[in-house]
């Protein structure tokens, strides 16, 4: 039986368990808990490197360098799709966990990656802070979702309502061909006047 295997991220993770060292995926996308720590690690530590005149050009050869570094470290063949989408799933539960959370009545729901999360919102700056403060003022960012949930929460029509709003329609729709009508049959009887 195979002892474990252990990996030290960065200075402060470590990654325990079995590693599945000499096994490759074989088109199996289910992501261990070490991928996806090393997935998040590598995140961190390549991000400031992308941009114009930086060592990735594009986001898309990070994730490429990123699989490299999979398949060297863990031996498990992952494609740089299959990178990125994992990461774009853990912010997509971190979300909907954050949501969960901020919602009063509900059982709080444990944010899975926090502290790595946390590492990458603090280099990333394309994700700004809820708040900013400096030494004379207090700066909140507007959210712009609190508009449109409250237009997904219009009332419910009662069919009464309905029906009344469906009658409204029809009569004005038929007084506006009536004054058509009225309007041609004044013209028709202007021109056999003449």
């Amino acid at each position: 039986m195979r002892d474990r295997e252990y990996y030290i991220l960065g200075e402060k993770n470590l990654i325990a368990g079995p590693t599945n060292r000499g096994h490759k995926s074989d088109g199996n996308n289910e992501w261990c808990e070490a991928e996806t720590r090393l997935l998040l690690d590598k995140y961190e530590s390549y991000l400031k490197h992308v941009g114009p005149m930086k060592k990735f050009k594009r986001k898309k050869d990070m994730w490429q360098q990123i699989s490299k570094d999979i398949k060297t470290i863990l031996n498990i063949t992952k494609t740089p799709t299959q990178c990125e989408n994992r990461y774009k799933t853990i912010l997509k539960r971190k979300k909907k966990a954050v949501d969960n959370n901020n919602q009063t009545g509900r059982n709080r729901v444990p944010v899975e990656y926090e502290a790595e999360l946390a590492k990458i919102a603090a280099l990333d700056d394309s994700i700004e802070p809820e708040v900013l403060r400096d030494s004379r003022n207090v700066k909140t960012a507007e959210k712009p979702g609190n508009d449109q949930k409250s237009l997904k929460r219009k009332r419910e029509k009662s069919v009464q309502e309905v029906l009344m709003d469906i009658s409204k329609q029809k009569e004005e729709a038929r007084e506006r061909r009536h004054k058509e009508k009225m309007k041609m049959l004044e013209k028709f009887l202007e021109q056999q006047n003449k």
